[in-house]
């Protein structure tokens, strides 16, 4: 097992380091021995990462408990209670200061793994020309095939159209040379008279149209007639009326029933 440097020195909780060891558990005490400079001298990155995770949930889970016993001893405040809290707080100390000594130690190791960060990723201003030079690429080819689609769907509008000009005269020839009749001389009508104008008296001139005064009438009764009649109807049809005559029939021999018991 790895060895801890002690230190005759006392924590917050006023517990000195060694008997704030003897708490500890091996895994525990073999991340702080990880902590010291002897130990991360030849650590990596990777591996000053990890330990760094392991020893901020260690010191998040003492400083919980702390506080957690802290709010316990103000409800009832006693001895063991008053043990156990100056206990929690200096392992959170402890492990506060390995997270501390493992952030300092990343200090120094992150400028030689910076240049290769940055070579991997690109600046935005350069994400930005770079898609916008591919887009402009990807319109132009669109560009292209569209316009010609356009001249195939023209040169072939204008070759359907010129077909069927050409059969519509060919049809229009031959109908008028099978359908024109031969040539008759006929003789010369005489011209029609010309046609006698109406008299006057014949003329009437009839009185401009008039709008139609008349108001539309409402009648309730006619109304009320129409919505019994629509009822009668939709009863005839789901076949309530049978059902209710039957019910009704039903109901008032039940009643002559209990009429007649009575009466006995």
């Amino acid at each position: 097992m790895a060895k801890v440097s002690k230190k005759k020195a006392s924590s917050r909780g006023g517990v000195s380091t060694d008997r704030v060891l003897g708490f500890c558990t091996a895994g525990e005490r073999t991340l702080l021995a990880s902590s010291e400079a002897t130990s991360l001298a030849n650590a990596t990155r990777a591996s000053v990462q990890a330990l760094l995770v392991r020893a901020r949930g260690i010191r998040d889970k003492w400083r919980g408990l702390f506080g957690q016993q802290t709010r316990l001893q103000k409800r009832a405040s006693r001895s063991a209670a008053t043990a156990a809290n100056a206990r929690s707080l200096a392992k959170a100390d402890l492990f506060a200061g390995a997270v501390k000594r493992f952030e300092e130690h990343l200090t120094t190791l992150l400028p030689a793994a910076k240049p290769a960060a940055a070579s991997k990723t690109k600046p935005k201003s350069a994400r930005t020309a770079g898609h916008r030079i591919t887009r402009a690429a990807v319109k132009a080819n669109l560009g292209q095939k569209a316009a010609t689609i356009n001249r195939t769907l023209a040169a072939s509008a204008s070759t359907s159209q010129s077909l069927g000009a050409s059969a519509s005269t060919s049809q229009s020839l031959g109908t008028s040379a099978s359908t024109q009749p031969v040539a008759v001389t006929a003789p010369k009508a005489k011209a029609p008279a010309a046609a006698a104008k109406p008299s006057k008296a014949a003329v009437r001139k009839l009185p401009p149209a008039k709008a139609s005064t008349q108001a539309i009438r409402f009648d309730l009764a006619q109304q009320r007639s129409a919505k019994t009649a629509a009822n009668s109807g939709r009863l005839k049809v789901k076949g309530l009326t049978t059902r209710r005559a039957g019910h009704t029939l039903a109901a008032g021999k039940r009643a002559q029933a209990r009429r007649d018991k009575r009466s006995r």
